[in-house]
């Protein structure tokens, strides 16, 4: 890492300082404009994902910690077939 590193107990007082009532934040919102406005900054050529695509890897990543584990039982009840999420469940039925 470069540059100055804060130790562990200067980086929790620092994060305990503006937590709470404390945050520069805290009580306000943006303004329906003010949204608008960061929507825009953040749309089209200026989003970070712009033409670009999730690797086969990422995407089986995000499909098993966000998905739904399904298991697949026989007629006697020995487990058949698990599949890290219902599309994938659905892709082999």
């Amino acid at each position: 890492m470069f540059g100055k590193t804060h130790l562990d107990e200067t980086r929790a007082k620092l994060s305990e300082a503006k937590i709470g009532e404390n945050h520069p934040f805290f009580g306000k919102t943006h303004s329906a404009e003010t949204k608008a406005l960061m929507s825009l900054t953040r749309s089209g050529e200026n989003n970070v994902m712009y033409g670009r695509n999730h690797s086969v890897e990422s995407k089986t990543k995000m499909s098993v910690t966000q998905g739904s584990t399904v298991f697949v039982y026989d007629s006697e009840g020995s487990l058949a077939n698990t599949f890290s999420s219902i599309r994938k469940a659905s892709e082999f039925f």
